[in-house]
């Protein structure tokens, strides 16, 4: 393989991880519209990206735009950290059973969010402050 095509596929690779990886958050972290009641039927889903019963999850309500408006360099907090500049509506589901896994509400309410971006989308959850 010649040097110009290994490095293609290296873009390439690295290209379909960041994509997999901000995929997941926003399957793992955001919704348009969520009830406090939803927990249960929400994190069948997180699990089953997850395959693992996770202990708690947090889920920002807001439109994409909205969410990865948190990446403006006028947010960052440092490094690749970033805070939302406004309180966003934030549900919190926390696991009731492990065997099986069931999930109820933690949480709810507005709250600061930080996220880790890369490339100007939020990748990672880091937490919130209600």
């Amino acid at each position: 393989m010649g040097v110009a095509v290994k490095k293609t596929f290296a873009v390439l690779l690295i290209a379909a991880i960041a994509y997999t990886v901000t995929a997941d958050f926003w399957q793992m972290h955001q919704r348009k519209r969520m009830e406090r009641t939803d927990c249960a039927n929400v994190m069948k889903g997180v699990s089953h990206l997850n395959a693992k019963c996770k202990a708690v999850n947090s889920f920002i309500i807001a439109p994409n735009k909205t969410v990865t408006g948190i990446c403006d360099k006028k947010n960052r907090v440092k490094g690749d950290l970033y805070q939302s500049n406004e309180p966003l509506r934030v549900v919190k589901c926390k696991r009731i059973s492990r065997v099986p896994c069931q999930y109820g509400l933690d949480q709810s309410g507005l709250a600061y969010v930080r996220v880790f971006c890369h490339l100007g989308q939020p990748w990672h959850y880091e937490g919130e402050h209600f």
